[in-house]
């Protein structure tokens, strides 16, 4: 209904999926989604959203979109892997933090969803606002250690944070 929490359906998501699509993008991290959790289907992409703080101020919202046909992996024995070839594992949702793991006999990877907190926004509720970055920090890195086996594992992070002046092997 008009009240429902973001976009789920339209001509928003139409657009971005053959937009990127079109761009040939495997996988894209998206901050700020504000869906309702759960997954969709485009037609190109599914779609897994951890959920955003709403109906009435929709804000926050996590989504990983990853393409239903384009190569994801290649096996070890030259196995060209897909979405179909993976069982796929929601671990952790959260409106500011979606884990997501990606399991086939030939390998396991989890792609990570961040949002982190905004110094500028975050209520000190009685203590320094940089506290509760450091603590939402700290939650994500148990989080990580617990969730995420060792295995390969791709960021995609909104730090709301200068993270390089420069580009490096992580940043640019």
């Amino acid at each position: 209904g008009a009240r429902e929490c973001g976009r789920r359906i339209g001509t928003r998501t139409q657009r971005l999926d053959a937009q990127w699509h079109s761009q040939r993008f495997h996988i894209i991290g998206l901050q700020e989604a504000r869906t309702p959790k759960g997954t969709l289907h485009t037609e190109h992409y599914r779609i897994w959203s951890s959920g955003c703080v709403g109906p009435d101020a929709v804000r926050l919202g996590c989504e990983l979109w990853c393409h239903t046909s384009l190569v994801l992996a290649t096996a070890p024995d030259g196995r060209q892997l897909t979405l179909a070839d993976f069982v796929v594992v929601v671990l952790h949702a959260d409106p500011r933090r979606l884990f997501v793991r990606f399991e086939c006999v030939a390998m396991t990877f989890s792609m990570v969803v961040l949002h982190t907190p905004c110094l500028q926004k975050t209520k000190g509720q009685g203590h320094r606002p940089i506290d509760d970055i450091s603590n939402w920090w700290e939650e994500t890195s148990q989080l990580c250690a617990t969730s995420l086996r060792d295995e390969l594992v791709w960021y995609m992070v909104d730090a709301n944070a200068p993270l390089a002046t420069t580009a490096t092997a992580s940043f640019g």
